[in-house]
């Protein structure tokens, strides 16, 4: 049996409506902070419907929304949609290039500095290059090792950081354009440097 779903945002007070899924696996777990399963085929369809257009559709907290009395709905702008669409889709993209594992990288990155620490090496950005080479003239290869981890996993994170950064001045762009064309300009070339 098909589920219908409103993805969901915790907006405070309110569960805002991002968008609709009609999920076909039985097995799927409705998790309660993404998504809020309506039963009635045709209320789903209704609330699809004010969601693709250019609506925005939330409920109170504490609601279970089964009629269109229990939705709150303000139209916006078409431009103004267009850019909250537009900013989700290049949040997606982002998401692709820094997943979860991101938080066990910086785990890991300040297990790896505490070690280094613990044997004496503070590490700067002024000093790197004469502490690696001092870690590598000791001869120790545990500690040597643990500079080589130490320095895979920092360059995993300035990869991330690097991807947030280009995100954020995407968004930015699209918040400050000024019709539909400088948002989908900005949207291609976000997408662009993932190409």
């Amino acid at each position: 049996m098909s589920k219908h779903l409103f993805i969901i945002n915790d907006d405070g007070t309110k569960w805002t409506i991002t968008g609709t899924r009609l999920e076909m696996n039985d097995n799927f777990i409705v998790d309660p902070l993404l998504y809020f399963e309506t039963p009635a085929e045709d209320f789903y369809l209704f609330v699809k419907e004010l969601v693709e257009g250019d609506n925005d559709v939330s409920y109170l907290k504490g609601v279970s929304p089964s009629s269109e009395t229990d939705l709150l709905v303000t139209p916006l702008d078409s431009l103004s949609v267009h850019k909250a669409r537009t900013r989700t889709k290049g949040k997606h993209i982002l998401k692709q290039y820094c997943d979860f594992t991101l938080q066990f990288d910086f785990f890991e990155f300040n297990v790896l500095n505490n070690k280094l620490l613990d044997a004496g090496y503070i590490i700067t950005d002024d000093n790197r290059e004469s502490k690696y080479l001092e870690i590598i003239n000791t001869g120790n290869t545990t500690l040597i090792s643990i500079l080589d981890k130490y320095l895979e996993v920092k360059d995993r994170i300035s990869i991330s950081v690097h991807n947030y950064e280009n995100y954020q001045e995407f968004k930015n762009t699209v918040n400050e354009a000024i019709n539909g064309a400088a948002v989908d300009a900005a949207f291609a070339a976000f997408t662009d440097l993932y190409n």
